[in-house]
């Protein structure tokens, strides 16, 4: 059950964490760089209200699905309220600051070799 999602409950207690925020990830895991840009929105908007109603703070974090994303994406979704963006790709030499580098967790590797490679922040 590597992919069984949060629930509600599970949600809600881990956003009284003190060393964790709650972030979109969007509402069904679609590649949202492969959408148009106004469906990848309505689902990320989607996302957004639902977490925050459910944990009743504000959600400024996002990881888009499979580390995808577009610069007109990115964009929109900061004025969506989307202030802390992880991608993959080159944003650290754009204008769009507030995208990081997203790096994603492998679960078929020790923990020992994840951390090794967390650390140089690639697999290869």
């Amino acid at each position: 059950d590597y992919w069984q999602p949060m629930s509600d409950d599970e949600i809600q207690r881990l956003s009284q964490s003190k060393v964790a925020t709650i972030g979109c990830h969007g509402q069904y895991h679609n590649d949202l760089s492969c959408q148009p840009t106004e469906a990848a929105l309505e689902e990320l908007q989607q996302n957004k209200s639902y977490l925050e109603s459910l944990i009743q703070k504000e959600v400024v974090d996002l990881a888009y699905p499979h580390g995808n994303s577009t610069d007109v994406l990115a964009q929109k979704a900061f004025e969506l309220g989307f202030t802390r963006q992880l991608a993959q790709g080159n944003y650290q030499e754009s204008n769009l600051t507030f995208v990081k580098e997203r790096f994603g967790v492998n679960p078929y590797i020790s923990w020992e070799n994840q951390l090794y490679y967390l650390m140089r922040a690639s697999y290869v």
